[in-house]
């Protein structure tokens, strides 16, 4: 068996460089003793020093024993019972009764410390000439986070930890609330299902009430499972804007401790994101108004010519939404400020294109889009239109009403460099308006309001009117809608058809009422289309499409079903893959460095995304109304779908809010360390924090700088509390944490903690005992570290008492009285005087 030695102070082991110095010494020696006695004695100076430096580093022999020595250390915190203390205390006794060979060490304190505290004491106390070891009795319950690390630290200083369970015999209560799962800023009007999280030391039946500042908001029976488990109660909470009190109250039969039975949380409630939607009046009021409004937004719907003219009207919108609107009813001014808000104030817009077309107009506008016009369709020249209209007696009531409505829809459909003209014509052309560009275009519409039935039909008169209004500009494409339901002189009709597709004039005619041959053969003869129809409702959208007969297709009327392109991480929780088939789609491409989300089966964009400066927007090329989104509507994550999309597009701040972090702290119990984190370490003035203790007005916290960008605050926990935090620029809180602490939190937990007993029988190096006698069982001899520090005092000081005998007794191996000359030297003005007798005295200088 080999020699087992450590040393407890390395450190001292440096101290053996000082034997040259010894050696140095000895040799200098004026004691008149020989070689050999002057070799003794270095040699017993050298390990005088040597002992001393072990003695000081503690140096330490194994020796096997099987003798056993045991501290007990039994848990003292409320979460154990006194009853369940007082069994543990009994068993100890009478195993201490049957084993008096064995060295007991109590140290438990007498007082309620945290039993790591007991373990150290425990540690110090053992005897360490014996087999080592120490029995912890305890629930688990280590709410100091300091157990393990005092039972790891006694393993290491060979003390073998085995833990006792406790808390069950009997549990100190029955069930308890230890929290609630909400978050600390709420959107008004939101309904959460906020977690009540229980605690129990056996399966029982519970009843939680919820209330709301007092107000019962929720109510639920559940079963708390023994160990830890949870349940919920759906709350509505208000659109009151500020700090409200969230309670729980807990009731069970056979429950103990009623003070762990309500549980207290301050949560804060932001007013609703405000949704901005502007539509054409014409399509009636926009469907998803209802979408956002059941969503928890705060909708307001404006004609799209009310949009806003200056930011300030925008100070307090979140997302803007132009839904199946046309573009081209935005002045520039509107434009400008709807492109500021996005790219400086960090708006967020969202298109939908509905059947209207992507042109290059208007500018500003479709230069924030992620869409631009097809790519493989060119641009075309522009239209000069002329419409003709037949406003005879016989179109008078719901014909004409619908007759002007077709005709302005037709205006408005144009492009911004189109032109336009009417003729209106009974038993002649009575009322005609040349073609004027669309900055006129309010003039023009106001003409085409003016309109009304009476008088014959003369379309010859109609055709020559049209004939001599509309121009030879070769830049124009020259196009004639002509509607009528009634019967004219053919003749000089045709010749007037004739007279204008000679010019390259195209003609279409809509026929309201039977089919006319007249009118069909008017069509064939310009080069156009022929509709007829019994409906006079159908006329706005058949003059919508003549209006753009000449120019390329702005949209397609196909179902499809939209594919997914990229996951934007907005979406992520809508089932996109299970979409419905959309009914068709405006024709557009992708602006390079935009993000296509959804597209069509030959990869047309359907939903397109970008960021735009601080903001983004997205465009949708279908409808939100209509027979293009019949599908879609009923489909189940069509809310989701748009509640998303208005989520993740929602007004970003051109700042980050600031970050608080909560932590207990490290030295002081019941006290929490507020750290406030600025987004910027140049943030300067420091952000503004309040703090809460109860519903109403909070009080500003106190802040100390610990670096740049970088605030603490010390912050008594009692009773619990929110903060709130926002820059100062901004002009509500943007962000809230919250600690609660209703109870003293040693009440909280109870019962015997299994789990966390083995990981600490693992960190001790012994097991979870069931029985208390396992402790004493089964000692193994082991090798004890005893320490040499007496023994090597006293050979230090037998060599050091050996080392003067060797200097003062005679050496008679010398025979003659050795005498060294001593140099003359002077000690305080005076010769020093010999200390040989036989040496001559010297006269003095």
């Amino acid at each position: 068996m080999g020699l087992d030695l450590t040393v407890g102070w390395p450190l001292a082991l440096w101290a053996l460089i000082a034997a040259p110095l010894l050696v140095l010494l000895a040799l200098r020696s004026r004691f008149p003793i020989g070689p050999k006695r002057r070799a003794a004695v270095i040699a017993t100076r050298v390990l005088t020093a040597a002992l001393l430096v072990l003695a000081m580093a503690d140096l330490r022999l194994g020796l096997p024993t099987d003798e056993l020595a045991v501290a007990t250390v039994i848990d003292g915190t409320p979460s154990v019972t006194v009853p369940d203390r007082e069994r543990v205390q009994q068993q100890l006794a009478e195993l201490r009764a049957e084993n008096d060979d064995v060295a007991w060490v109590d140290a438990t304190s007498p007082t309620a410390v945290r039993p790591s505290t007991d373990v150290s004491v425990g540690v110090a106390l053992l005897p360490r000439d014996r087999v080592r070891r120490m029995i912890v009795a305890t629930d688990g319950r280590d709410r100091g986070a300091d157990l393990g690390a005092a039972i790891a630290a006694a393993h290491r200083a060979g003390v073998e930890v085995s833990v006792v369970p406790m808390g069950d015999e009997p549990p100190m209560d029955l069930v308890s609330v230890t929290g609630l799962s909400v978050p600390r800023m709420i959107r008004a009007g939101d309904r959460i299902d906020v977690g009540v999280e229980l605690h129990a030391a056996r399966d029982a039946n519970v009843s939680l009430t919820m209330a709301l500042d007092g107000e019962e908001v929720g109510r639920t029976d559940a079963v708390a499972r023994r160990g830890d488990s949870s349940a919920s109660i759906g709350v509505e909470f208000p659109e009151d804007e500020g700090v409200h009190e969230l309670t729980v109250a807990l009731s069970a039969a056979g429950d103990v401790v009623p003070q762990n039975d309500v549980w207290r949380s301050l949560v804060r409630i932001s007013p609703k994101p405000r949704v901005r939607i502007l539509y054409d009046p014409e399509n009636g009021p926009p469907l998803l108004s209802q979408v956002f409004d059941e969503g928890g937004m705060r909708v307001e719907a404006t004609p799209i010519t009310a949009a806003p003219l200056a930011l300030s009207e925008l100070q307090d919108v979140n997302l803007v939404i132009v839904d199946e609107a046309d573009p081209g009813d935005l002045t520039e001014v509107q434009q400008q400020v709807l492109r500021d808000w996005v790219e400086d104030e960090g708006g967020g817009l969202i298109s939908a294109t509905g059947t209207n077309p992507v042109r290059r107009t208007p500018r500003i506008f479709r230069e924030m889009e992620p869409i631009t016009i097809p790519p493989a369709i060119p641009e075309p020249r522009p239209l000069e239109l002329v419409l003709v209209i037949d406003r005879s007696s016989s179109m008078s009531g719901i014909k004409m009403m619908q007759a002007r409505n077709a005709a302005i829809a037709a205006v408005r459909a144009l492009r911004q460099d189109a032109r336009a003209g009417v003729v209106a014509f009974s038993g002649g052309a009575d009322r005609v308006m040349a073609p004027v560009g669309m900055d006129q275009r309010d003039d023009l519409i106001q003409f085409i309001g003016g309109i009304h039935a009476s008088g014959g039909t003369n379309i010859a008169a109609a055709l020559g009117a049209a004939n001599a209004v509309m121009s030879n500009d070769p830049r124009y494409i020259h196009h004639v809608i002509l509607l009528s339901d009634g019967v004219s002189s053919p003749q000089p009709a045709l010749a007037a058809a004739t007279v204008l597709a000679g010019r390259g004039v195209s003609i279409s005619a809509i026929t309201i009422g039977p089919r006319n041959d007249l009118m069909a053969q008017i069509a064939q003869i310009g080069r156009g289309r022929y509709h007829v129809t019994n409906s006079a409702g159908s006329l706005p959208s058949l003059f919508v499409r003549e209006a753009q007969y000449r120019q390329p297709p702005a949209h397609r009327r196909s179902s499809f079903e939209p594919r997914v392109v990229t996951h934007l991480a907005m979406l992520e929780d809508v089932d996109l893959e299970s979409a419905p088939q959309l009914g068709g789609h405006a024709l557009a491409g992708l602006e390079r460095g935009a993000t296509m989300v959804l597209s069509t089966p030959d990869r047309r964009p359907v939903l397109a995304h970008w960021h735009r400066g601080l903001g983004q927007v997205a465009t949708w090329t279908s409808a939100t109304s209509g027979a293009w989104a019949d599908g879609w509507r009923g489909w189940d994550g069509y809310r989701a779908f748009w509640v998303a999309m208005a989520e993740g597009m929602l007004r970003t701040r051109p700042v980050d809010p600031p970050q608080i972090r909560l932590a207990p702290h490290p030295l002081l119990d019941g006290v929490q360390v507020a750290t406030v984190l600025a987004p910027t370490l140049e943030s300067d003035p420091a952000p503004l924090v309040r703090i809460f203790r109860a519903p109403g007005e909070g009080e500003p916290l106190e802040l100390f700088e610990r670096g740049p960008g970088v605030w603490q605050s010390e912050i008594l926990a009692d009773g619990g509390f929110l903060l709130d935090a926002r820059m100062p620029g901004d002009e509500r809180p943007t962000v809230a944490v919250g600690h609660d602490r209703p109870y003293d939190p040693e009440l909280s937990l109870f019962g015997t903690h299994r789990a966390e007993l083995e990981r600490l029988a693992a960190a001790g190096g012994g097991e979870v005992l069931d029985e208390l006698g396992g402790i004493v069982g089964a000692v193994d001899e082991e090798s004890v570290m005893r320490s040499l520090r007496t023994p090597l005092l006293a050979a230090a000081l037998l060599m050091y008492l050996l080392g003067l005998l060797l200097l003062r007794l005679p050496d008679h191996s010398v025979g003659a009285t050795v005498v060294r000359p001593e140099r003359k030297r002077r000690r305080w003005g005076r010769e020093r005087k010999s200390m040989h007798p036989e040496e001559p005295k010297k006269e003095a200088a």
